[in-house]
This record gives C-alpha cells, sequence and structure tokens, in this order.
C-alpha cells in the first residue's frame, strides 16, 4: 500500500487495495463461484495463481524458440511461432518502456520465420517456404529481401507467372509510392 499509495493514509491506501483488488479479481476470474484461482491473499501477501503454475505467453514463446533453434526441426519452428499473438500489450503502444520488448519479441517472431524458410529451402520444400514467407511478408510488407525471395521461390517451383505478377505488383507500389 506504501508504495502504491504513499500519499494516502492507511486507511485510504487499503481501501484502495480492496477496491483494485476486487476491480483485478473480477476481469482475472468472472465466475465468482471459482473463488481465488488466479489472485489470491495468503499471509497478508499477494499470490498471483496459487493454486499452480501461472501461464505466460511471452515466457513461452521464448522458451519454445530457444528449444526450436536447438532441434532445427520445421514443425518446432512453427510451434513456437504461433506461441507469437501479436505485438505485445497493443493497448499501450505509445508506452515507451514496452517498445524495446514489444520490438525485441516481433524481432525474434521474424527471425523463426526466416529461419524455418531456410530449413525448407533446404529441403526443396518450396510450397512450405513460400507459405511461410507470405507471413513474414504479413508482418513486415516492406522486406525486400522476403520480396526478392518469394519471386526466386515462384521461379524455382515453376511458378514464373506468380514471380512476374509479384514483381509488377511490387514494381507498381514503388512507382506509386514515390
Amino acid at each position: 500500500m506504501e508504495s502504491l499509495w504513499p500519499d494516502s493514509g492507511m486507511r485510504a491506501a487499503s481501501n484502495s487495495l480492496r477496491g483494485a483488488l476486487h476491480a483485478s479479481r473480477r476481469i482475472l476470474a468472472p465466475d465468482p463461484k471459482l473463488g481465488p484461482r488466479y489472485l489470491a491473499s495468503q499471509d497478508e501477501t499477494l499470490v498471483l495463481c496459487p493454486e499452480g503454475r501461472l501461464w505466460v505467453d511471452v515466457e513461452a514463446f521464448e522458451e519454445a524458440s530457444a528449444m526450436t533453434r536447438r532441434s532445427q526441426h520445421p514443425a518446432a519452428y512453427l510451434a513456437a511461432s504461433q506461441l507469437y499473438t501479436g505485438e505485445l500489450l497493443p493497448e499501450d503502444r505509445y508506452e515507451d518502456w514496452m517498445e524495446n520488448r514489444r520490438e525485441g519479441l516481433r524481432r525474434l517472431y521474424l527471425e523463426l520465420l526466416v529461419e524455418v524458410t531456410g530449413l525448407y529451402k533446404e529441403r526443396q520444400d518450396y510450397g512450405q517456404a513460400i507459405e511461410t514467407i507470405h507471413r513474414i511478408l504479413s508482418e513486415e510488407p516492406n522486406n525486400e529481401e522476403a520480396h526478392a525471395d518469394l519471386m526466386r521461390l515462384y521461379a524455382i517451383s515453376g511458378r514464373q507467372g506468380e514471380a512476374l505478377t509479384h514483381y509488377d505488383r511490387l514494381r507498381e507500389i514503388f512507382r506509386t509510392a514515390w
């Protein structure tokens, strides 16, 4: 209470804490019959997820990414990349304190996709490589290397028409951008 409401008296801080806990519990466990599954008080201490291990998507993504890179198996890369749910805390997009963390997770996601694309190319699984590059471009549309790689893969896999169509689309985008 002293940390959160240093200028309040003990009674006011206690009321503020109770209000914050009530609101937090309603958000974390909207069904009151379930009890304090996510936030409980034990011995004058607040405990997050007292009944079990707390699962945090960011931690799971980072752990899976590290294990994936050791395995070098495409299925592991895809499973890890699916744990990335998009921009971290999008409702706090303009908070400076979050920017480095948000960008680091996004970078890690893109690195995984680039690495698995390389594995697919080594195995000559061009369809999967093309699909993965489309995921890269949906996250980072201005990635010139990915666009070039996509056109190469279309050409190698006998889809020259799609390579030319993609080239023409890019040329038009760049022409109108200037």
